[in-house]
């Protein structure tokens, strides 16, 4: 009796201790957020110094705005995606006033190639290529 008494003990803890694991990490701040998206896209279309200074001041700017809508927006699912997609489309123009007609394009080609990739990861499909080899 002893016995069962200690295997259940020793499970039950092992079982809190597993939970206690999955905690997800601490949301990012907007600041966060900026400075990796500026690095990423940095990355993608080689930003010049000016270029860089304006660009982070546009992230910046719609991930507070973001951070907001996340709060003002907790509960109302629909009224959120609406305030988040004008918010996206703002921040879109006003970027792309900063940018040069090349790099719209190698951004605008890599946001089609992300885009692929997380359809591609939601449905579980492999891409053609990897079907044809």
């Amino acid at each position: 009796m002893k016995k069962a008494i200690l295997i259940l003990f020793i499970n039950a803890v092992a079982l809190v201790n597993s939970h206690a694991q999955e905690k997800k990490p601490a949301p990012k701040t907007p600041e966060q957020r900026t400075e990796k998206m500026l690095s990423k896209l940095n990355e993608t279309i080689a930003l010049n110094d000016d270029q860089k200074a304006k660009v982070k001041d546009v992230i910046l700017k719609r991930e507070q705005q973001r951070a907001e809508i996340n709060k003002k927006f907790e509960k109302a699912q629909e009224e959120f995606k609406e305030a988040n997609r004008k918010n996206m489309k703002i921040s879109k123009e006003e970027l792309e006033k900063t940018l040069t007609p090349e790099q719209i394009e190698k951004l605008k080609k890599h946001r089609e190639e992300m885009k692929q990739k997380h359809k591609e990861e939601k449905t579980g499909n492999a891409s053609p290529e990897e079907d044809e080899e």
